[in-house]
């Protein structure tokens, strides 16, 4: 009687197949058991402050103010933001950071030391987490009346001014009230640095601090008009302009004007050559239709073959739309704008 042979091999083959598949469905269910987790440690705080604590310490700050912006947006800068957190880094270290919580109020702490303040969202998504920081600066903005003043895409609430319809700062020279630009002033407090803008350009008035907000300037041939009469109103005291070209290009009723024609320009050395370089208009803002106001920088360079120098000079400078064109209704003198002004410490 012959016995059968068994076919191992088909047999083992056979066992191999099945265990593949069951370690192939063993895979996918640890995978999704992984995303599972994941899931359910986004639903919870603790996933958001722990991810809050790697931005920090990885330096992705760029992500960490996103996320702070999506928490609780505030009126400051990205850079303004930055440039705090890295202050915090420098002084406390990363490794020394961490994230204490009872219940859903978490604070930053290095070793025992309160820090800040960590805020939480409960989204759709999951939780997130922001770190706000506050500073202690105010800032006062006027905004052309009647118009919102937006921040990172969020409406400022117009409780935050604390006077309405008034004329704006830079409008006392002209010697017309009604030509003056309308404005609501904002008090923004608890800023890191100078206030951000939304669509508009702030141009800090040298004499109030006021921010003046207004719709930018992006004609370059208007600019480049600017900085031609910025350099002719340098030019008569120094004698390379008479009083006649500045007259021209001048609201000649403005009280700045009126003060100008006293100027004695006879105590200027006389010479030889002398130029402009380094002209620029660092911001420039729409009040309103009919009204700039512009910070114009440019440096001054003069030789009389024994002596030369250079002055480093800063306007703010008003522009009224008239009949004749765009004329100088305002000047403020700040060198200080001009960055290559050096100032003393």
């Amino acid at each position: 009687m012959k016995r059968k042979k068994i076919k191992t091999v088909p047999a083992l083959l056979s066992l191999l197949a099945v265990a593949a598949v069951i370690l192939i469905l063993g895979q996918v269910r640890v995978r999704s058991a992984s995303g599972s987790f994941k899931n359910a440690d986004a639903s919870m705080p603790g996933y958001a402050t722990e991810r809050l604590l790697e931005q920090l310490q990885s330096g992705d700050y760029h992500s960490l103010y996103e996320e702070t912006m999506a928490v609780q947006p505030s009126m400051d800068a990205e850079s303004a933001y930055t440039d705090m957190v890295e202050r915090i880094i420098a002084k406390w270290g990363s490794d020394s950071l961490a994230v204490k919580c009872a219940g859903t109020a978490c604070g930053l702490y290095s070793g025992d030391e309160y820090l800040a303040e960590i805020v939480l969202k409960e989204t759709e998504a999951g939780w997130q987490a922001g770190l706000p920081l506050a500073g202690d600066r105010t800032a006062f903005v006027e905004v052309p009346a009647g118009e919102a003043l937006v921040i990172h895409g969020e409406i400022v609430s117009r409780d935050l001014i604390i006077e309405e319809n008034v004329p704006a700062s830079n409008g006392f020279q002209f010697a017309d009230e009604s030509k003056v630009p309308r404005v609501d002033l904002y008090q923004l407090d608890g800023l890191l640095s100078e206030p951000a803008a939304d669509e508009l350009v702030l141009v800090q008035d040298p004499i109030t601090g006021h921010y003046l907000a207004g719709r930018p300037v992006t004609d370059e041939a208007l600019k480049a008009e600017m900085i031609r009469d910025g350099e002719l109103i340098a030019s008569y005291p120094a004698q390379d302009a008479s009083l006649g070209e500045v007259a021209a290009i001048a609201l000649t009723s403005s009280s700045w004007y009126q003060r100008y024609t006293t100027l004695q320009n006879y105590w200027f050395t006389a010479h030889r050559v002398h130029e402009f370089s380094n002209e620029q208009v660092l911001r420039a803002a729409y009040q309103n239709d009919d009204t700039i106001v512009a910070h114009v920088v440019f440096d001054y360079f003069a030789d009389n073959g024994e002596v030369h120098r250079t002055w480093n000079i800063g306007y703010q400078m008003t522009f009224l739309n008239t009949a004749e064109g765009w004329k100088v209704a305002g000047m403020e003198i700040n060198n200080e704008l001009n960055p290559n002004t050096v100032i003393p410490q």
